[in-house]
């Protein structure tokens, strides 16, 4: 039996459509073609090189891993604002879930990064995932955080140095702490030392365990939020493990009521099987979900 995928429906979406149209505007208005091949290289893809990537597939992606990631985008603007302050996420791994070539969804990723049109992330608390949130709702995170900020204040003015200057130049996942401090304030060592402390303060960066001379990049609330998603799939492999030959129905499991997280069943479902937890097989009487043995899958 082969393994399927969770592919995103786009079924009577008329708002999703006319933000796939959205996205393919934005990304020739964002950068040209000529600065993406003499500006910064490409980073080396999640999984793999990008050297051959060609700068012109980055005016247009292909239109099924667009609606893929607009359909989880969606799903997750609605469900995520019981945490607060979050802007919507979709994880790597659900669209390893929704589409069949990883290979084409690092590839994607790289080059919606490489134009400015996405922030990856690095999860916490779960191995091997990238979380990924449009560079609008980004901004619009810092944004929605300035205005509970006194004007002319530490973290006003830390804010939006890190909106105007930092996040524009720096499109990577993590950033040197020198970087960061120069990016915030540029002469003035006092000063930008106290707003690098301000922006981790607020959330915008987290600090690098393995290395003490850089941050990650992050959103407010970032441990909760992986904490939601590392806990609703627990709940899940324990339902499965208490299956008769560890598995369930897809429909079931899809539907099932989680206790311990904010998002539905079939977000962690599909965060279960981009991660390899689970897979999916296609019977006659409909899609099973099967537990994997994996020694990371806890009882």
């Amino acid at each position: 039996m082969t393994q399927t995928t969770l592919v995103a429906s786009s079924a009577g979406s008329s708002s999703l459509t006319a933000r796939v149209s959205e996205l393919r505007r934005s990304k020739i208005r964002r950068r040209s073609v000529e600065e993406i091949e003499n500006g910064d290289q490409l980073e080396a893809g999640l999984n793999g090189s990008t050297d051959s990537l060609d700068p012109l597939d980055a005016v247009e992606l292909p239109s099924d891993a667009e609606i893929a990631f607009e359909s989880l985008r969606s799903r997750s603007k609605l469900q995520i604002r019981a945490l607060g302050g979050l802007p919507p996420i979709v994880l790597r791994s659900q669209l390893y879930a929704s589409l069949r070539e990883r290979s084409e969804v690092d590839k994607h990723l790289e080059l919606m990064r490489a134009i400015g049109e996405v922030r990856l992330l690095k999860a916490v608390l779960i191995k091997d995932d990238i979380a990924v949130v449009t560079t609008d709702d980004y901004i619009e995170c810092i944004d929605m955080k300035l205005r509970s900020c006194k004007k002319d204040t530490l973290d006003d003015l830390a804010l939006r140095r890190f909106r105007d200057h930092t996040v524009p130049t720096y499109r990577q996942k993590s950033i040197a702490k020198e970087e960061l401090r120069h990016s915030l304030h540029p002469s003035r060592v006092k000063q930008s030392m106290e707003m690098t402390s301000a922006i981790l303060r607020l959330g915008f960066a987290v600090r690098v365990a393995s290395d003490e001379g850089s941050f990650n990049f992050s959103v407010p609330s970032w441990g909760r939020f992986w904490k939601n998603v590392r806990d609703g799939s627990k709940e899940l492999t324990q339902k499965l493990r208490r299956q008769e030959y560890n598995e369930l129905m897809l429909s079931a499991l899809e539907t099932s009521q989680i206790r311990k997280s904010c998002f539905d069943a079939s977000f962690h479902v599909k965060q279960m099987v981009g991660s390899n937890v689970v897979e999916v097989i296609p019977t006659a009487s409909g899609s099973v979900v099967r537990l994997l043995d994996n020694d990371d899958n806890e009882s």
